[in-house]
């Protein structure tokens, strides 16, 4: 018995980052309880409804009945939400016998499952949430012994931990997927860099970029440039910003201009530091924290925010809006005043004054808070508002 336990308290702890390992725990527990069915019962993160985590020796169709109209009547849920955090519970426990024999709950929905008989354990956590894991047996057998409690006041610290991982693991699934979806609605390609300069994320119009090998490529993790005097530069500039992103040094980033195979177009690629001071990273995901951020922009794109709407942000002048929406691409300020025919001075008081009404610090900065707004614009809504003047070539 002490070696089943133990198995199932691992699997148990396996189960946030294995999802089959839930039906499997339930499934051992229901051997040992002696049921003939059992489930586990989670609170929507972002609702208050109960759902079905898992079950075993129920049938699909029943779990779909109950998410779809059963869960309102569930009284067995609804009168045992007072009860404290640990408690292990029976059916008289919840509601008298003669009141259950009459209910909705189990005239509609129980007894066509053949269940009649429970014990439940309420999970650790918020009291008003209905996390619970629950057992049955038909209303003709005997009811749960005192052994089945010992198991589940055994169980319930181990499971709670486990809910509780799950529930932090399946927010940040959501908050990724978002993010992700987001980057992939910008019409320029981004790209994430590690602390060692390794490449973690690439959005679809970079990964399209970096498969057609034009020019810029990546070979073992690492973004890399067809011509070799290029590629040492991107090396250095991707190193520093990483270590500036660490707070190792003081890289602002830089642009670099990569020249295609094909003669089109060149593409340009702003490097900037991605720093998060105010939460520190344990160890072990020191790997996976992003360091650095890359703008990659090919011309044939047209990739820029719309100057009316940085005008209208920020109060800028129309050569300003013309000159933030082409940085905003990853343009240098020599290929902006190459591009709009005025000198490198008039673009850089162009851009102090941009940074004065934007409330940036320097020409990173900027870039960031303009690929902020047009993530915005790709996804709908408008950035939140800016915060602060350094000018870089």
């Amino acid at each position: 018995m002490k070696v089943k336990i133990s198995k199932l308290i691992q699997d148990i702890h396996q189960a946030p980052l294995n999802s089959v390992k839930w039906r499997s725990v339930l499934e051992d527990m229901r051997v040992l309880t002696g049921a003939s069915s059992g489930n586990l019962l989670v609170t929507g993160q972002h609702s208050a409804n109960t759902l079905v985590l898992a079950s075993t020796a129920i049938d699909r169709s029943a779990i779909e009945e109950y998410h779809a109209y059963y869960h309102q009547y569930d009284i067995w849920l609804s009168n045992s939400r007072w009860c404290k955090s640990g408690s292990i519970l029976r059916g008289p426990d919840i509601l008298p016998d003669e009141q259950f024999l009459q209910s909705l709950w189990y005239n509609d929905f129980l007894r066509r499952l053949d269940i009649g008989k429970l014990i439940s354990g309420r999970l650790f956590g918020d009291a008003s949430n209905g996390d619970s894991i629950s057992f049955y047996r038909p209303w003709a057998q005997s009811d749960f012994d005192s052994t089945s409690d010992q198991l589940l006041r055994q169980i319930l610290p181990h499971l709670s931990s486990a809910i509780a991982i799950y529930r932090h693991l399946s927010d940040l699934e959501q908050r990724l997927a978002a993010t992700e979806t987001a980057f992939d609605r910008l019409p320029i390609g981004v790209v994430l860099f590690g602390r060692k300069g390794q490449l973690l994320y690439a959005n679809k119009l970079a990964w399209g970029v970096l498969r057609e090998h034009d020019g810029l490529d990546v070979k073992a993790r690492r973004l890399v440039a067809a011509n070799p005097d290029v590629q040492r530069r991107l090396e250095r500039l991707i190193m520093a910003t990483a270590a500036t992103g660490q707070g190792e040094q003081a890289s602002p980033g830089g642009t670099l201009t990569i020249s295609r195979l094909s003669l089109k177009p060149s593409y340009s690629i702003f490097v900037a530091p991605v720093s998060d001071r105010g939460s520190e990273q344990p160890g072990i995901l020191a790997d996976t924290q992003p360091c650095a951020i890359a703008i990659i922009n090919n011309p044939e794109w047209m990739a820029q925010i719309p100057s009316d709407v940085l005008r209208e942000r920020y109060g800028l002048t129309s050569a300003e809006s013309r000159l933030a929406a082409e940085l905003s691409t990853g343009s240098s300020l020599k290929q902006a005043s190459e591009k709009f025919g005025v000198s490198r001075d008039t673009v850089r008081t162009q851009l102090k004054q941009i940074f004065t009404k934007t409330n940036t610090h320097r020409q990173t900065d900027l870039v960031r808070l303009l690929l902020a707004d047009l993530a915005g614009l790709a996804a709908g809504h408008p950035a939140s508002n800016p915060q602060p003047n350094q000018v870089e070539d």
